[in-house]
């Protein structure tokens, strides 16, 4: 297993379910920058960060800086051919030629972004829910906390696999009996969500190591093992803001996971199974 404190590689191409990839504004135009104004960040320097880390399959998650024009994206999918996969941004009146078109190229979700000011919010979610579900894809769902139980609800009456952002909200400070933990649950039980960890500097109070999110990252474990994912959200777009320092090294938001899980079966899972089974 590879460790994110040593760079040491393996034989498995280990994968990153959350990334975005930014490129020069003249080819891929910026169409909304109200939550956050990106530098280029192109693909050689994501491969560049995740290499000495095992990491070589990407899921690349459509920003909301570019609303529903994937070119930037479709061009990170196509520089290895069907290693990567990437996530949509689908409008209710997307056509069937147009939802065949981003199948084939490898996405394998829609993303609904209930945080971002720029975002497209839930309120397209039952529009959208059966096309997902006659294609096999998920709905891509960042919320925070107090959206959990909306969230079940809908998945509960569309049927929809639904994947959640940074760990559906939730921070290290929550107490267990918060009722986002009972919505985390019906979710988790359903057999269809998936639990992303990932972005944990946005919850954590402790810079560069984010131990106070061990506890977190246990419960997780403990809540839904077998629907556990992991994405270090590079380039960290959080980070974008004024006032919130700089951004983390690559490694580090792989090694909360490693410290906390060990170097065992589960890890291997997260990083290796689950998601070649979610983006097959």
């Amino acid at each position: 297993m590879a460790k994110a404190e040593t760079g040491n590689k393996s034989t498995h191409m280990y994968w990153d379910c959350h990334v975005h990839v930014f490129g020069a504004p003249e080819r891929y135009p910026l169409y909304d920058t109200s939550d956050y104004d990106p530098p280029e960040s192109p693909l050689s320097a994501l491969w560049g960060a995740a290499a000495p880390h095992g990491v070589a399959r990407f899921v690349f998650v459509q920003p909301s800086v570019y609303k529903a024009d994937h070119r930037c994206l479709f061009d990170a999918i196509r520089a290895a051919e069907d290693r990567h996969r990437g996530v949509a941004v689908l409008a209710p009146q997307a056509s069937e030629a147009e939802i065949a078109e981003l199948d084939a190229l490898g996405v394998r979700g829609a993303r609904f972004n209930c945080v971002s000011s720029a975002g497209n919010g839930l309120k397209d979610f039952p529009a959208l829910a059966p096309r997902l579900r006659e294609i096999g894809w998920h709905a891509h769902i960042l919320v925070e906390r107090d959206g959990l139980n909306e969230v079940a609800l809908l998945q509960r009456e569309w049927n929809v696999p639904v994947v959640l952002d940074h760990m559906g909200g939730l921070g290290p400070t929550e107490e267990d009996s918060h009722p986002a933990w009972s919505a985390l649950r019906m979710l988790a039980d359903s057999g269809s969500c998936w639990i992303k960890i990932s972005g944990l500097y946005r919850k954590s109070r402790v810079p560069v190591t984010f131990t106070d999110c061990d506890r977190l990252i246990e419960r997780l474990a403990r809540l839904a093992p077998h629907r556990l994912l992991w994405g270090s959200d590079w380039p960290h777009t959080w980070f974008f803001h004024a006032g919130r320092g700089a951004a983390p090294e690559y490694g580090a938001t792989l090694a909360p996971l490693v410290r906390t899980l060990g170097e065992g079966d589960l890890l291997n899972k997260i990083l290796v199974d689950h998601p070649s089974e979610l983006y097959r």
